[in-house]
């Protein structure tokens, strides 16, 4: 329904929105989760939460996105011409099939994707003070583009706990292990 509204191509207008959208809620204890894409906008949002001195979230989950002080190890893609740029996003199996072999289907799908590849590439990592909030980073041992070692530098971001759980499969292991990973959340949430 949100997809005639305009992509966010740039980090720091997301995170400011997100913040302001919210603050309303922040008056009881929350956890925020994020897979990919996601485990960096959480991050962010918590550490801008944090330094503005609003309540941050009681914890932090992060699954299938590297730490955010270490560099891309991919080249980017989001400038690609369509052909190069749908042949990548088919490699990583993560868009459906059915979009990728309909053309009016990628029409309407391939500036969010492109705006979504362009968040994430173009994001430069600034040195914060690390997270008060325990961290919980989730890792597909079989990702080819993020390996666990990229998923355990999560622990560099936090004063408090850290913890790291493998889930075999590769990028989309989410897809894979949902019960297992809803589980893990609700132990989280349970001990908030």
């Amino acid at each position: 329904m949100r997809l005639q509204e305009p992509s966010y191509q740039q980090l720091e207008p997301l995170i400011n929105d997100l913040a302001t959208v919210f603050q309303p809620f922040l008056d009881r204890p929350y956890v925020l989760f994020g897979h990919s894409m996601g485990a960096l906008i959480a991050y962010e949002l918590a550490c801008y939460l944090q330094k503005k001195n609003l309540p941050s979230p009681k914890h932090l989950i992060v699954s299938g996105f590297r730490a955010p002080h270490l560099p891309n190890p991919k080249p980017p893609i989001h400038s690609l011409p369509t052909e190069q740029f749908v042949e990548e996003i088919a490699k990583m199996n993560g868009t459906p099939q059915e979009i990728l072999e309909n053309s009016e289907y990628l029409e309407l799908f391939l500036p969010s994707l492109r705006a979504d590849f362009q968040l994430c590439e173009t994001y430069t990592y600034q040195k914060k003070e690390p997270l008060r909030a325990p961290i919980t980073a989730f890792a597909g041992t079989q990702d080819p583009a993020v390996t666990v070692k990229m998923i355990s530098e999560w622990k560099q971001h936090t004063t408090n706990h850290f913890k790291l759980i493998r889930f075999a499969g590769d990028h989309f292991f989410i897809h894979y292990h949902e019960e297992a990973i809803v589980r893990e959340i609700g132990k989280i949430i349970k001990g908030v």
